[in-house]
């Protein structure tokens, strides 16, 4: 695990968790949380998570930025898992994965871009999403239940999207140009299974 928080006002929080573990009740019931003030960062190991090749890195170089990592282990899986959030040269940010299954990978870049939001959320094993928003005021969220699955997605400014992959082997890879505030995009993509969606 990495991780790099620099300025005014970050909250950072990464659990690793394992079902099998007492402390999973304690994390569900809000008994382990962040600080809630000054410069905040949150790094807590459940159960046996940490030491089956699940990966977590965040950067956060800016000011009241979110950043939230859950990596998940139960009787089903939760090995193998990467997790990459970038907030650097950003401001009021909010970013957060969860990652239930195993060798899925998550990136989520919002450095250099303030006002974003995003969310991306992982069931299954080896989904990918890498997803790039610039600009600022977008928000994104994503869900992948199966295997197999992919999204690549890049916002440029005042855009919304939610996009959904079930099944095995259905793919995204989307582009939205920059648009005035208050004007972007919205879209929203539903995928069940071996489809393919593509605009760049």
């Amino acid at each position: 695990m990495i991780a790099l928080d620099m300025a005014l006002e970050n909250t950072m929080s990464l659990n690793r968790i394992a079902t099998s573990s007492v402390l999973f009740a304690a994390l569900l019931a809000g008994a382990v949380a962040p600080s809630a003030a000054g410069d905040l960062s949150s790094i807590s190991d459940f159960g046996n998570a940490s030491t089956h090749g699940n990966e977590a890195t965040i950067t956060q170089i800016g000011n009241s930025n979110l950043a939230t990592i859950d990596q998940v282990m139960d009787i089903f899986g939760g090995a193998g898992n990467v997790a990459v959030i970038d907030q650097s040269g950003a401001n009021g940010n909010s970013a957060a994965v969860m990652q239930l299954g195993t060798l899925n990978r998550a990136t989520i870049n919002q450095a250099n871009s303030d006002y974003n939001i995003a969310s991306v959320t992982q069931t299954g094993s080896n989904n990918t999403t890498d997803l790039t928003q610039l600009g600022g005021r977008n928000s994104f969220s994503s869900s992948q239940d199966g295997s197999g699955n992919t999204i690549t997605f890049v916002q440029n400014g005042g855009n919304t999207a939610t996009v959904s992959e079930v099944g095995n082997n259905n793919s995204v890879n989307w582009s939205q140009p920059a648009q005035p505030a208050g004007s972007g995009f919205k879209i929203g993509l539903a995928l069940t299974g071996n489809m393919s969606v593509g605009v760049r």
